[in-house]
């Protein structure tokens, strides 16, 4: 017989797998792409999780990621200037960059926040931060 805690533990997987579920399906509705201006037949399917991207640091072998992150910047610096909207998605799951790094990133191209970070809750308990 499983323990309260496991039990519990069962449902919150229960759920992220439905969290993913319902972010696939949203992120590929044509009109949700068509509000973030991506160009059909640019790209596949979106997924909010990428199974063939994998990070391991110092290792420089994969064709699949770019391993200098910090290179975009200057890209993300000059959009910031022509007034284009961007969905700024992160969380606290990715322990290699998390939230953290991204409130630093939003503050240093100084991009102007419509509403202060606020937590989100998950049966009463605080799920993470999000922003608008």
């Amino acid at each position: 017989m499983k323990s309260q805690s496991e039990t519990a533990l069962d449902v919150v997987e229960v759920k992220a797998e439905i969290v993913v579920i319902a972010i696939n399906k949203w992120v590929n509705m044509e009109v949700v792409q068509q509000a973030l201006n991506v160009q059909q037949g640019m790209v596949g399917k979106f997924e909010e999780l990428n199974s063939t991207l994998h990070y391991k640091k110092g290792k420089n072998d994969t064709i699949y990621y770019a391993y200098d992150i910090f290179s975009s910047y200057s890209y993300h610096k000059k959009l910031s200037t022509k007034s284009c909207r961007a969905l700024i998605y992160s969380g606290d799951h990715d322990l290699t960059f998390p939230y953290v790094g991204v409130e630093q990133w939003i503050s240093s191209l100084n991009l102007e926040v419509e509403a202060p970070w606020e937590p989100f809750y998950v049966d009463n308990q605080v799920g993470g931060e999000q922003d608008m």
